[in-house]
Formats: structure tokens, C-alpha cells, sequence
């Protein structure tokens, strides 16, 4: 399945929402699950709001799904070349404190 994300958070947005949809669950399960609101599960999906590693891990955990789940299919070129994920990449601000090329 190929999808049209503008950036990482928006490519696991979907995962997760294919993942509820698969599992029969509503938004207001994952809120329970994860103490947030449904709009909260809601940003997620769209990927205006950042899963954390955490939150991935109890998702993962509940649902039986391995957390590279999240990740399958994950076209890099078409995501990772954006600017934008570029300079979040904690890595990259890594080595420009140490000076590493």
C-alpha cells in the first residue's frame, strides 16, 4: 500500500489508523489505552501530533503488532528528503554539537 505523506509523523498516522481499522477499534479505544483524548488520537492519525516511542510501544504491546508495523512499506526517499523530518532528526543534531561530518 503506497500512500502520498508529506512527512514521517503523517506516514505512522496512517499505520495507525490502518492498524484501528484492522483491529475494529474505535478512536475512543486508543484514547483509553494511551490516556489522551480521541482528538488526540485524531492528530495522530492525520500526523499533526508526534507519536512518542512510548506510546508505539504500548500500542504495539496491546495490539500484538511488532512495532516495525509502523514502519512497513516506509518509502525514504519520497519522506525522509523533506526538509522538515531532515532537521528533526535528533542524529543530524548530534553530530553538528560534536562537529561530525
Amino acid at each position: 500500500m503506497q500512500n502520498n505523506c508529506k512527512t514521517l509523523d503523517e506516514f505512522i498516522g496512517v499505520q495507525l489508523q490502518i492498524l484501528r481499522l484492522k483491529q475494529n477499534l474505535k478512536r475512543i479505544d486508543l484514547a483509553n489505552l494511551l490516556n489522551v483524548t480521541t482528538e488526540q488520537i485524531r492528530k495522530y492519525e492525520l500526523g499533526k501530533n508526534r507519536l512518542t516511542a512510548k506510546a508505539l510501544y504500548i500500542i504495539s504491546y496491546n495490539y500484538n503488532v511488532d512495532m516495525s508495523f509502523f514502519f512497513e512499506n516506509l518509502n525514504k526517499t519520497k519522506i525522509l528528503n523533506k526538509k522538515q523530518d531532515l532537521q528533526d532528526q535528533p542524529v543530524s543534531r548530534l553530530k553538528k554539537l560534536l562537529n561530525i561530518h
